[in-house]
């Protein structure tokens, strides 16, 4: 059994932890307390990872994006939260096929993601629609960055995951249909898994890798 940590008293940058709250959910919360003068319950585990405030840091954050490059309320800005969420926010429900598999986004801040990719995401958007442009990593093992990322249409996205696609687990290729074949479920339940956008083993056994 891990040994509780008695927190009380740590700051965690504008954050000050007060006092152990009790179990919410499943989870040890602490009562602290935001130099905004908010009150907020955090997770050790949260504030471990770099939690630092109680929601306003990030508001300002994305305050001042919003004046510096002005794209915060544009799809191309979306897509780049969406992706810090998934690897960071052990709050996601996308967090445990990516963040909690090690999957980290190389893009250090929103100005390095758009020098990377917006010319190519624009292009894309320019023929299939920004609703339509969806990013994509070539492997799913590996994280996301510009080497490993591409645009791509939701339909084709669930394409990527047709009879002739083929699917590698701890090693083993084999194509969507022998792996439905071995494992005993649907091609149509691979793709749907597929379209939803989950890792490889989750896909093929997510009973097993989830409990794990």
């Amino acid at each position: 059994m891990p040994i509780k940590q008695n927190i009380a008293g740590k700051r965690f940058g504008r954050l000050l932890v007060i006092k152990e709250h009790g179990n919410v959910g499943g989870y040890i919360r602490w009562e602290c307390i935001c130099d905004c003068g908010k009150k907020c319950l955090k997770k050790v585990s949260s504030l471990n990872r770099g939690v630092t405030s109680c929601g306003c840091l990030q508001r300002e954050i994305a305050t001042k994006n919003h004046y510096s490059h002005g794209m915060s309320t544009t799809h191309f800005y979306r897509t780049y939260c969406s992706i810090k969420e998934r690897c960071y926010n052990s709050n996601s429900h996308s967090y445990r096929w990516y963040g909690a598999r090690g999957i980290k986004c190389l893009w250090e801040s929103f100005e390095k993601f758009k020098n990377d990719m917006h010319a190519s995401y624009l292009l894309h958007a320019s023929k299939h629609g920004a609703k339509d442009t969806t990013i994509e990593r070539v492997d799913n093992n590996v994280d996301y960055c510009k080497d490993n990322c591409c645009w791509t249409t939701k339909r084709l996205q669930g394409k990527n995951m047709r009879s002739n696609h083929y699917l590698t687990l701890n090693g083993e290729t084999k194509t969507v249909s022998d792996w439905s074949r071995t494992i005993g479920i649907s091609k149509g339940t691979i793709w749907k898994r597929g379209k939803e956008g989950l890792p490889v083993e989750l896909i093929l056994y997510p009973k097993k890798f989830r409990r794990g």
